[in-house]
This record gives C-alpha cells, sequence and structure tokens, in this order.
C-alpha cells in the first residue's frame, strides 16, 4: 500500500493527485490534510510554485512528527502568471517523498479573460464569481 498525502482539503486537488498516483500504483491510500501555502490566496508568478513546494514541505514536517515516514506529500496550486502581454492561469504542483527526493510540474497555460486580470492582479482569488 503507497501513503499519498495531499496537502489540502480541496476536493480537486485530492480528486487530481489520486488520479495522478493511480497510474503508477495500485493499492493506494489518499489522505488530504489541510495546510496553509505560505502565499497569497491569489499567487502571481513564482509564488505559485512558491505556494506549491510550501505545503508540500510543510506537510512533510508535519507528517515526520507524528512519527510517519513512508508515502509521497503533495502541493498543489493554483495561480496567474504573464507570459509576453497574456495573462494565464495554471496549476503548479510539488511532489516529496520522505527518501528527500522532490519533484515539480505545471499543467496546461489558460488564457485568462481581459475582464477578470484587474481583480485577480488585485489578489481577487480567480473562480470566485470572476466566470
Amino acid at each position: 500500500m503507497t501513503n499519498i498525502f495531499i496537502a489540502s482539503h480541496n476536493p480537486g486537488k485530492i480528486d487530481a493527485a489520486k488520479s495522478a498516483f493511480e497510474n503508477y500504483f495500485s493499492n493506494i491510500v489518499v489522505e488530504g490534510i489541510d495546510i496553509d501555502s505560505g502565499v497569497p490566496s491569489q499567487p502571481i508568478g513564482d509564488e505559485t510554485f512558491n505556494g506549491a513546494e510550501s505545503r508540500a514541505s510543510n506537510l512533510m514536517n508535519l507528517l515526520k512528527e507524528k512519527n510517519i515516514s513512508e508515502g509521497f506529500v503533495v502541493g498543489i496550486e493554483g495561480g496567474v502568471t504573464q507570459i509576453t502581454e497574456k495573462w494565464f492561469s495554471f496549476g503548479a504542483v510539488c511532489i516529496k517523498d520522505f527518501s528527500g527526493r522532490t519533484g515539480f510540474g505545471a499543467s496546461s497555460l489558460f488564457p485568462l479573460p481581459d475582464k477578470v486580470i484587474e481583480e485577480v492582479l488585485n489578489r481577487v482569488e480567480l473562480g470566485k464569481g470572476h466566470l
């Protein structure tokens, strides 16, 4: 059995991680644990990856305090980034294991409509009534 710890109670993040790990392991147990990202609720640019890593690291430390030492820890953070003149939404992922390995990934970029950019840049969380 492989333990997968997700640094969030968000059902979308938990389901996404579960679906990904099911491609590689036949017997998994997934648990979501609410962990602060350490970044604003609407991350911009590098804050998105920093938030994913912070979630994973903070959860890893909590699990080690509880003498848990097997499995994977996953931090997922949604954010926005600017490339040239366009703004995009994307997800950043940080996966850690207890041997010290850390990996990063990201979703595809999704263009943001002009009408939501100003609010998002004022840290109104994407998805809070924008679309």
